[in-house]
C-alpha cells in the first residue's frame, strides 16, 4: 500500500500536461492502486424507495448497490432514523461514458506481467490519447510537444484521418515524462501501509455486525469493542473503553487523516465516548447503533457526527 507522496501532486502533472483529469485512480484509502482507468462522465441516477418495517439503512443500501451514505445524501437525511412509510431515494452506481480529448495510462503491452497495482513499476505505463471532435494529427503533436511522424510512427497510420473516439499511444517523449512523475508518486512508502491495508479489509469484513451494548466478537460489537476486536485481531492491543482508547498512540490533526486512524467522538457522554476506524475518502467505519445496523460506513461530514467530532489518534506509524 502507497500513500501518495505530495510532490509532485497528481494537479501539477494535470496542469502540466493540460489535462482535465490525470488517470490514476487513487482510491479512497488514498492508496494509489491502478494506472489506467478510463476516463468518463458519471451520470448518476436513482429511483425511489419506501421504508417497509423492519428496514435499515444498511440492509437497503446492500439489497440495492449502493451505500448507507449515498441514500443519505440523496435522500437529503440528516440521520440514520428511519420511519415506515419514510421515502427515500435509492443512489444507484453511476452509469460512464468515455470522455474523448483525454489521456489514459494503461499497462504496457510490452510489461503484461507487471501488475498495474504497481506504482514502483512505471514502465508498466503508456500513455494512450483519445480522439475528440476537431482533433488533427497536427493539433494533438502540438498539444504535447511531439511530432506527427512521431505519432504516426508508434500507431502505424498510413495517413492523416483520425476517427473519434480513436486511441492514440503518444510518444516515449511523453510518455517517460509522466512515468517519472508517477515513479515520483510513489517514493514515500509508508511501511506500515500493508498492515494498515490488512486493517481495513478485515474491518470491512464485519459490515452488518449487528450492534451490542458491551459486545467484543462478530456476534455484535458496541463501538469501542469494534476497533479492538479489528486491531487485535492484527495483534495490537487497544484499552476496551473508547475515553482509554483516545489517550493511546499519536495526536493526529484532522486534516491530517490518514486510513487506519481512530477518529473520536463525544456523542451520549462527555469526552470520547464514540469511536470509529477511519478508511480514507472523508468516511469512517463503526458499530454505530442498532437502528443504523450496526458496523456501517459513514461520513465525516454526516451531520451528526461532524457536529460532535472531538480528534483522532494514530495507533499505527
Amino acid at each position: 500500500m502507497v500513500f501518495v507522496s505530495k510532490r509532485p501532486g497528481l494537479s501539477s502533472i494535470s496542469y502540466r500536461f493540460g489535462l482535465a483529469v490525470v488517470i490514476c485512480c487513487v482510491l479512497a484509502l488514498g492508496v494509489l492502486v491502478s494506472c489506467g482507468a478510463m476516463v468518463a462522465e458519471a451520470v448518476q441516477t436513482t429511483k425511489p424507495y419506501v421504508v417497509k418495517s423492519g428496514d435499515n439503512l444498511w440492509n437497503i443500501a446492500r439489497a440495492h448497490n449502493s451505500t448507507v451514505n449515498a441514500i443519505m445524501q440523496a435522500s437529503g437525511l440528516g440521520s440514520d432514523r428511519l420511519s415506515v412509510g419514510q421515502k427515500l431515494l435509492i443512489s444507484l452506481p453511476a452509469q460512464t461514458t468515455p470522455v474523448g480529448g483525454a489521456l489514459i495510462l494503461a499497462r504496457s503491452a510490452s510489461s503484461p506481467e507487471v501488475e498495474s497495482t504497481s506504482p514502483g513499476n512505471p514502465e508498466a505505463l503508456q500513455l494512450e490519447y483519445i480522439v475528440c471532435a476537431g482533433d488533427t494529427l497536427w493539433s494533438i503533436a502540438a498539444r504535447y510537444g511531439v511530432t506527427v511522424n512521431g505519432i504516426k510512427l508508434v500507431n502505424g497510420l498510413p495517413g492523416d484521418m483520425l476517427i473519434i473516439g480513436q486511441r492514440l499511444l503518444l510518444p516515449n517523449s511523453v510518455t517517460n515524462s509522466i512515468r517519472s512523475d508517477l515513479s515520483t508518486l510513489g517514493t514515500e512508502v509508508s511501511r506500515s501501509g500493508d498492515r494498515v491495508q490488512n486493517i481495513l479489509s478485515y474491518a470491512r469484513t464485519l459490515l452488518g455486525t449487528p450492534y451490542r451494548m458491551g459486545g467484543t466478537t462478530a456476534a455484535g460489537f458496541d463501538c469501542s469493542g469494534f476497533a479492538s476486536h479489528v486491531f487485535d485481531h492484527f495483534g495490537i492491543t487497544l484499552p476496551r473503553a473508547s475515553d482509554a482508547q483516545y489517550r493511546v498512540g499519536t495526536t493526529v490533526e484532522r486534516g491530517d487523516l490518514r486510513p487506519g486512524d481512530l477518529v473520536f467522538f463525544t456523542t451520549y457522554a462527555p469526552g470520547a465516548s464514540h469511536v470509529g476506524i477511519y478508511v480514507g475518502n472523508n468516511q469512517f467505519i463503526h458499530s454505530s447503533s442498532p437502528r443504523s445496523g450496526g458496523v456501517i460506513y459513514t461520513a465525516m461530514g454526516d451531520s451528526y457526527y461532524s457536529s460532535r467530532y472531538l480528534g483522532a489518534r494514530r495507533i499505527v506509524p
